[in-house]
């Protein structure tokens, strides 16, 4: 995972440098890769070192043959029809045969079965998926490991991942003839396999999982006293409400009882729960009282709090490994590219040897150590290493883009060498390579598009950089766009008012036709955004504006290209569906979101859910994964068994609710059904229908989701949440003090700095001074 800015990533930078040295100092001395025959060149595997720094990984060679190198690119090139080929692999579940309906006659058509009725394919098609995608995988581990060469590790997680895609292939083999593989039944082995495959064959998964289980470690004690304290009160219910009404209906014995307060902890039985005695006697209330107290308002406050320092700490000691790797990485990168004026035989000998040590054995090693840290990267070697780092990181082949790049290279070579000593510095490669790595900065690696440089691109940059004269001042151009929004919004809001207004008792459609007034102004907005968005990545380039003003330009993107496809449509239609024309309203009004900016409390949520992305879209990742463990377990087990004409449901809860599109029929079924569980709410009435279908121990099913679920993610989730807010809230207020400040530099950090003075050109210089509305004649 990718650290993010903060108070936490700085203690844990800190508490990382002692490490980083220990390892330094230790380091396995360096060979030279080109002795080694049919070697790869050091810059190329100097690039994959800064690569790897990058991503906080360490599993890399600094010998490596051309081969392991070609096998390293093509598995990279391989990159975005591997990730393709995972979602096709998950998504699989959503259109192919339930596994329930390979052993029975009837399926989703039967009357009185409740599903999505989406289209599925044939079980063979879906089958024949199913193999080709784990060969892929199986294919795509083997080319990983001979990639990695020598540095390809076999761990728990990679013998999992063999494991769980043999399992796989054997069994949708053995489908081939049986349709329901190695187990009898309903039960297919292939389909549970593949959120464990995902789980085990995904690096920033493993490393959640690993965070998850540690912390679990920490916090286990406080879920058992939870589980205690419940089999506690059962056993006092049982006791205090022998022979009543309340024991009758609610703690008649152990199970009952049991599944009674654990429904009671959820607060979804509550009050109902203990009307019975209470109706009777009063001071029966004490006992549901006292429990709520401990259970629920002392207890799962003390697992929040258990998780949020378990995870927190978890989380430092991951940001301290990604530095500590980071270091070793560059460290690595750099003695590839450095001209070493030490001795060759020193190093070997003396790796393991500390500096008073050696000092001790030879005072003129401590003489050839100082030569050592002072070997550096000369001029030839960096413009080297810097165009194929720019190389891989780009489809680079023209000239000019080529120019631009070596440009680039000599311009932060000279900006960096300023002792004039002719070479970097391993503290200026460190530098240079964390701005590189960092994912928060564009770095432009091509030159602004030809048509710039045209008479009409230099008027066109002129005003998207400096804007447009107001009254002796000039207007920036961004806030006209944005003025054009407002209207649009405006626009939307008069447009839905008239729509809402009642005709006859109807809703008025007139305002929506494509001929009314208000279409074509709104269309008039869209046009004008479309036209801007064009002339700017005419101007720009695609690669400038996808990157800059990343969350803004990107809605802008796919919002105006959805508002233009559906408007040209509209107009094709003599009568447009309603759908239609509803739905490109809702675009409208959703344009409002580029507004939130002007607006502090919002820009104050947007900027922690953007602080929070990055995060939540692990975890979301991995309580999907959850959600898919538990959606293929639930159809293969409860799949056909939620029917209208069931006689076990008669007279349940479930029936008289009408709940019957809550249901494991299908894969989409299931994840509608997990959520409605999750949100806890009547959460017992569904898992009675279940129950009443099946037997009592389905009622584990349901727990365990719950303990998963609201008790360990979403509480990491809400931890996350306590965490980003402090950090959201002090990076605001230092945005706010330094836009405040009379002096002001062109960037707000010694990174961002380095990098316009290094990494830009002077268009680029003033773009981003424009960007950020500061004045280049006050700049310094």
């Amino acid at each position: 995972m990718a650290p993010k800015k903060g108070r936490s990533v700085q203690l844990a930078m800190e508490e990382a440098t002692s490490e980083e040295v220990r390892r330094a100092d230790s380091q396995e001395p360096l060979r030279d890769a080109t002795s080694s025959g049919a070697g790869a060149s050091p810059v190329d595997m100097a690039v994959i070192w800064v690569k790897k720094a990058a991503k906080g990984s360490t599993q890399w060679t600094d010998i490596g043959t051309k081969r392991q190198l070609s096998h390293y690119k093509f598995r990279k090139r391989l990159k975005p029809l591997t990730v393709l080929i995972k979602f096709l692999y998950l998504g699989l579940a959503f259109v192919e045969v339930p596994s329930w309906c390979l052993v029975k006659d009837y399926c989703l058509e039967k009357d009185g079965i409740y599903s999505w009725k989406i289209l599925q394919l044939p079980f063979q098609v879906s089958n024949g998926i199913d193999i080709f995608c784990l060969l892929y995988l199986a294919h795509h581990f083997g080319n990983r490991h001979r990639s990695l060469g020598f540095a390809s590790k076999t761990k728990c997680w990679h013998l999992a991942r063999c494991f769980l895609v043999v399992l796989a292939l054997v069994d949708c083999a053995v489908a081939i003839f049986n349709r329901v593989g190695i187990v009898p039944g309903a039960f297919r082995v292939c389909r549970v396999c593949r959120p464990l495959i995902l789980m085990c064959a995904t690096k920033f998964l493993r490393r959640t999982l690993n965070r998850l289980w540690l912390a679990f470690v920490d916090f286990w004690t406080v879920l058992a006293s939870l589980a205690l304290c419940v089999i506690f009160f059962v056993w006092l219910g049982i006791v205090i409400f022998a022979r009543t009404k309340e024991g009758e209906n609610h703690f008649d014995e152990w199970s009952q009882s049991a599944a009674s307060l654990w429904i009671l902890f959820t607060t979804a039985n509550f009050p109902d729960v203990m009307v019975d005695s209470y109706t009777n006697v009063r001071m029966s209330f004490f006992f549901f009282f006292f429990y709520l107290v401990i259970s629920l308002y002392l207890l799962n406050n003390i697992l929040l709090a258990a998780v949020y320092d378990a995870y927190k700490d978890q989380l430092r000691n991951q940001l301290q490994t990604f530095y500590r790797k980071q270091s070793y990485s560059i460290d690595r990168a750099f003695q590839l590219l450095a001209d070493h004026s030490a001795p060759p035989g020193l190093n070997t000998r003396h790796a393991r040897a500390g500096p008073n040590e050696l000092a001790e054995r030879d005072p003129e090693l401590v003489g050839s150590e100082e030569q050592d840290r002072e070997a550096g990267i000369s001029l030839e070697k960096w413009m080297d290493f810097f165009t194929t780092y720019c190389v891989a990181a780009t489809c680079i082949g023209s000239k000019r883009d080529h120019s631009f790049v070596q440009q680039q290279a000599l311009q932060t070579f000279q900006a960096l060498d300023s002792d004039g000593s002719s070479c970097i510095t391993k503290d200026e490669f460190k530098l240079v390579v964390h701005v590189l790595s960092d994912p928060q900065i564009y770095i432009p690696l091509r030159p602004l598009p030809e048509a710039s440089s045209t008479t009409w691109g230099r008027r066109l940059r002129f005003l998207f950089q400096k804007g447009i004269a107001w009254r002796h001042r000039r207007l920036p151009w961004w806030m006209v766009v944005d003025f054009v929004v407002f209207l649009e919004i405006a626009l939307a809001f008069g447009q839905t008012c008239i729509f809402v207004s009642p005709v006859g008792g109807k809703f008025n459609d007139q305002p929506l036709a494509p001929r009314s007034i208000w279409f074509r102004l709104l269309s008039l907005t869209t046009g004008f955004v479309f036209v801007n968005m064009i002339l700017q990545i005419v101007t720009f380039g695609l690669d400038r504006f996808w990157n800059r003003r990343r969350l803004r330009h990107r809605f802008d993107l796919l919002s105006i290209s959805a508002l233009c496809g559906l408007e040209i449509a509209s107009c094709c239609f003599s009568s447009p569906p309603d759908y239609l024309l509803r739905t490109l309203l809702v675009l409208h009004i959703s344009r409002g979101i580029c507004l939130t900016e002007h607006v502090p409390p919002l820009r104050y949520l947007a900027a922690m859910v953007a602080h929070l992305v990055p995060v939540y879209s692990q975890l979301g990742l991995l309580l999907f994964l959850v959600y898919y463990i538990f959606a293929t377990v639930g159809v293969q087990l409860f799949g056909g068994l939620i029917d209208v004409h069931n006689p076990n449901l008669d007279h349940t809860g479930f029936a008289e609710a009408q709940y019957w599109p809550l249901n494991f029929n299908d894969f989409l079924s299931a994840l509608v059904t997990l959520f409605c569980l999750m949100v806890v709410n009547n959460w017992y009435v569904v898992a009675d229908g279940f129950m009443a279908v099946t037997s009592n121990y389905s009622a584990i099913f349901f727990v365990c989701f719950f303990v998963s679920v609201n008790l360990v993610v979403l509480n990491i989730l809400m931890t996350l949440i306590l965490e980003s807010s402090a950090t959201v809230r002090h990076e605001l207020s230092a945005k706010t003090s330094e836009d405040d400040a009379p002096q002001r530099s062109w960037s707000r950090g010694a990174r961002e700095f380095f990098l316009q003075r290094m990494l830009l050109s002077e268009e680029e210089r003033w773009d981003s001074v424009v960007e950020r509305g500061l004045s280049p004649g006050r700049s310094t």
